[in-house]
């Protein structure tokens, strides 16, 4: 789906200001281990910088889909709106009226797009909160063994 002009201005005002966005990992995501306590150090490192960068990435993506979620559904309000005041007179009930706005094509469009943007945010919610949990276990893991280091130093 194609970003609402909001976001185009937005990433715009972003990079305006010096900001990096993240881009897409150029390393794809590695299977992951049966057990993180297998890994090297190195190996660790790697799949804590891989999830890091992928978990970015998905974050602003995340944040993409949110705002043009906003955007759309406040285009159809707007819409919504205008043709409620521009049709008042054609139709015999109210319903009938907002029936008939609901029904064309431009509102169709927006609340499409709406709920387009609603479904990607439950996915990248869904795969964020992964990465994160899995950023998090290699950190943990990091930690012990960087503890189990500092307790054998101490014993000798």
């Amino acid at each position: 789906m194609e970003d609402h002009e909001y976001i185009r201005d937005a990433k715009a005002f972003v990079k305006d200001k010096g900001f990096p966005m993240p881009a897409k990992p150029s390393t794809e995501v590695p299977p992951w281990p049966r057990s993180v306590g297998e890994l090297t150090y190195e190996e660790l490192a790697e799949h804590s910088t891989i999830w890091s960068g992928w978990a970015g990435y998905t974050r602003v993506l995340l944040a993409v889909a949110s705002a043009n979620q906003v955007a759309y559904e406040s285009q159809e309000g707007i819409f919504r709106s205008k043709e409620m005041v521009k049709r008042e007179g054609d139709y015999k009930t109210v319903t009938a009226l907002k029936a008939s706005i609901e029904d064309s094509d431009e509102m169709r469009q927006y609340h499409e797009k709406a709920v387009q943007s609603r479904v990607q945010k439950k996915l990248l919610r869904a795969l964020l909160e992964t990465y994160e949990k899995r950023v998090e276990v290699i950190s943990r893991e990091l930690t012990r063994r960087t503890k189990d280091i500092e307790d054998a130093r101490r014993r000798t």
